[in-house]
């Protein structure tokens, strides 16, 4: 069996994208213009998992759970998801954290 080379998730809730390289959030991008929102406070969170409307945590999705993250010793919570998905081909460019400090690498020319 192959190992899962997949490192890239996007996280889609009612306004935003969350995307995400392994369990860092790598880009925030609004859903009703298509922006990145470069300032976002979930930019550079690290994912914790996901909780459900009683603020149980879970490791893996849960159907109507929300994205926990800590950023900058900041929780935060997203508001229900609706999609989880791979994002499209040309996302990885865009993520805000290549500008910051060069740690997310992506192989541009595949």
């Amino acid at each position: 069996m192959q190992k899962n080379r997949r490192r890239h998730k996007m996280y889609v809730t009612r306004n935003s994208e969350y995307h995400f390289r392994d369990d860092e959030c790598v880009g925030v991008r609004d859903r009703r213009t298509g922006k990145w929102k470069r300032w976002h406070r979930a930019v550079r969170g690290r994912l914790m998992g996901f909780m459900d409307r009683n603020n149980v945590r879970y490791e893996a999705p849960i159907r109507g759970g929300r994205l926990h993250l800590v950023s900058k010793h900041i929780h935060i919570l997203t508001s229900p998801l609706m999609l989880i998905d791979r994002p499209p081909k040309m996302a990885p460019p865009w993520y805000i954290s290549h500008c910051w400090n060069g740690e997310i690498v992506t192989n541009l020319a595949a």
